[in-house]
C-alpha cells in the first residue's frame, strides 16, 4: 500500500466517522426535541388541571359568602367573584380541549361535562343570592348533595391531574434512559 492511499483511507475514515456523528447528532437532538415538546404538553396539562382544581375552590369559597350575606347587594359581590371565576373555567376548559390531541388525555370528557353542571349550578347560585336572597341560595347549594357533587367532581379533576403526573415521570424517566443511551452510541461511534 502506498502512503498516498493510506492518507486517503485515513481521511476517508475520519470523514465517515465525522459523517456518523453528525447523522446521530441530528436524529439525536430531533428525538430529544420530541421528548421536551411531550415534557412540555405534561407540564401544561398538569398547570391547567391544578389551575381548574383552584378556581373551583375559590368558587366554592365564594358560594359561602353569599350563603352568609345578610341581603342581595352584599350576595352580589360574591356573586360577582362567582361569574367571574366560573368565566375563567369555561375559558381554561375550552381552550384546554382545542389544544387536546385525540386520546391524550381520556379523562378530561368526564372532567368536561362535570364542569359544565358545576358552571351551570353555581351561576344559578350566584343568581338566587343576588335576586332573591341569600337564603334561597343557601337552601340551593349549602347541602350533602350538592358538597358530594362538588367532591366528586375535584375527585374527578385529581384523578386526572395523577394521569397527568404518571405520564410526565414516565416522559423524565424514558429521557434519563435515552440520554444514557445515546452518550454510550456516541463514545461508542467516537471510539
Amino acid at each position: 500500500m502506498t502512503i498516498k492511499f493510506r492518507i486517503l483511507a485515513l481521511v476517508a475514515g475520519f470523514a465517515l466517522m465525522a459523517s456518523a456523528i453528525t447523522a446521530l447528532g441530528l436524529v439525536t437532538i430531533n428525538d430529544y426535541n420530541h421528548m421536551l415538546l411531550t415534557a412540555d404538553r405534561a407540564h401544561e396539562n398538569a398547570y391547567r388541571g391544578e389551575h381548574l382544581n383552584r378556581l373551583v375552590t375559590g368558587v366554592v369559597m365564594d358560594s359561602r359568602g353569599v350563603y352568609m350575606s345578610q341581603d342581595t347587594s352584599e350576595a352580589a359581590k360574591y356573586g360577582a367573584g362567582i361569574d367571574d371565576q366560573l368565566g375563567q373555567i369555561q375559558t381554561l376548559l375550552t381552550q384546554w380541549k382545542g389544544d387536546l390531541k385525540p386520546g391524550e388525555l381520556p379523562e378530561f370528557d368526564g372532567v368536561y361535562q362535570k364542569a359544565q353542571e358545576f358552571v351551570a349550578f353555581r351561576r344559578e347560585l350566584a343568581r338566587l343570592g343576588r335576586e332573591v336572597s341569600p337564603a334561597a341560595a343557601n337552601v340551593q347549594g349549602n347541602n350533602d348533595a350538592n358538597r358530594n357533587n362538588r367532591k366528586d367532581f375535584q375527585a374527578d379533576i385529581d384523578a386526572m391531574v395523577k394521569h397527568i403526573q404518571t405520564n410526565l415521570d414516565a416522559s423524565q424517566t424514558a429521557m434519563q434512559h435515552y440520554k444514557n443511551e445515546r452518550s454510550g452510541q456516541f463514545l461508542l461511534v467516537a471510539a
